[in-house]
């Protein structure tokens, strides 16, 4: 009875926070980590849009009135703009952040982009509550793959990074 629980402990916030996944289409990115999202709703044929933090990463900054530019912000913002604007995803959401921002996962096809973003080095591993054991590993590995290449933030200098 007590693995039952424990294991239930673990597993809630899973079941409590992530909702029915739908797709969605990707209309902008702010940076790696942040996504405006159109929502096609089926009330009166109404256009919804909503901002999305990815789980798991964090890419460096874009400048901003809330904060500064840091290195390879802008170049890894283009990039996923350049790769996932206008595509269909796959969105589930697990809440919302101190922002207002939809804390979310979104998939292009087969292609997690939090997964993305930590593999390629664009981004410092989150560790999401939200997410199963399982999944967090995934995305641990995933940085760590990028760290031991040395690409994307992991070539900078240490002083460069925010997670250092």
């Amino acid at each position: 009875m007590r693995k039952f629980l424990f294991l239930l402990a673990i597993m809630m916030p899973v079941f409590v926070f992530a909702q029915v996944p739908r797709m969605v289409e990707i209309r902008g990115v702010h940076d790696g980590d942040s996504y405006l999202i159109k929502l096609d709703t089926a009330k009166n044929d109404t256009l919804l849009y909503i901002r999305v933090r990815l789980l798991g990463c964090d890419a460096p900054e874009v400048w901003s009135p809330y904060s500064v530019e840091e290195p390879l912000g802008r170049a890894i913002g283009d990039t996923m703009r350049m790769l996932f604007r206008g595509q269909k995803a796959l969105l589930i959401e697990y809440g919302i952040d101190k922002y207002g921002r939809t804390l979310g996962k979104l998939y292009v096809g087969d292609i997690d982009l939090s997964h993305l973003i930590l593999r390629s080095g664009w981004g410092t591993y989150l560790s999401p509550k939200q997410l199963p054991l399982s999944e967090r590993r995934r995305y641990q590995t995933a940085r760590d793959y990028a760290k031991r290449k040395a690409i994307g933030i992991w070539a900078l200098p240490k002083t460069d990074r925010k997670n250092k």
